[in-house]
């Protein structure tokens, strides 16, 4: 946790190479050193996000990227089940699901569908709720009035991921709600580095509560966006 929660207030370094913008902090007391490289897209309502590692201590490290986006107050997040499937046809678990011990299943900000898993931003309720998820379809969505965010990344079947193997988290509280992805674990020896890749996409778009209406809406823009892999 001591590496997770370095501070990171100091001053940040950028540059602008060819559309892209890099920002760079400077190695943290950890002897990590954190970058984010920025690309618009010249034609299309997308951002490419390079986040990168770099370790510049002298020990190795056994670490993830952990990527959180912010959301405004007021909407909903979004995420995929796996392909629904009969008892008969699998027998296996298809995903991962990790509860915080301040989870609660019961509270009325949760929507548990079949096909999607909801999750409201409420400024009235303070008790913050989080969930971690083993993510194999590499996406996730925040839909607030007419304005739709999706966030695409990847997943690798052979790697192992943090917090029971969850590629992606979600968070709120009174405040806001996080859209979080994550990288594999990654054991970085000293110079090395390690990148993790998000696209994120911004629609004009209104998404009905239900599942048939998320259908409606949402899937066709998520087969507009690129899988990141």
């Amino acid at each position: 946790m001591k590496k997770t929660y370095a501070p990171d207030n100091g001053p940040v370094a950028h540059a602008w190479n060819a559309g892209t913008l890099k920002l760079t902090q400077p190695m943290d007391a950890t002897g990590i050193e954190k970058e984010i490289e920025i690309t618009m897209d010249a034609k299309l309502n997308r951002v490419t996000l390079v986040h990168r590692l770099t370790n510049r201590g002298t020990k190795k490290e056994n670490l993830a990227v952990w990527a959180l986006s912010a959301m405004a107050a007021g909407g909903r997040a979004i995420f995929p089940q796996e392909a629904y499937r009969s008892h008969s046809d699998q027998l296996l678990p298809v995903r991962a699901m990790a509860l915080w011990g301040y989870t609660d299943m019961k509270d009325p900000r949760w929507s548990w569908g079949t096909h999607y898993i909801q999750l409201r931003q409420d400024s009235a309720m303070a008790t913050p709720q989080k969930l971690g998820m083993t993510n194999t379809l590499g996406w996730a969505a925040y839909a607030l009035d007419k304005a739709l965010f999706i966030n695409r990344f990847g997943y690798e079947s052979s790697a192992q991921y943090p917090d029971f193997n969850s590629n992606c988290e979600t968070y709120t509280d009174a405040t806001m709600l996080e859209v979080e992805t994550l990288g594999p674990m990654t054991q970085l020896a000293p110079g090395e580095s390690v990148e993790h890749t998000e696209e994120w996409n911004l629609f004009h778009a209104e998404v009905g509560d239900d599942e048939a209406a998320i259908g409606r809406t949402l899937l066709p823009l998520i087969q507009q966006t690129s899988a990141v892999k």
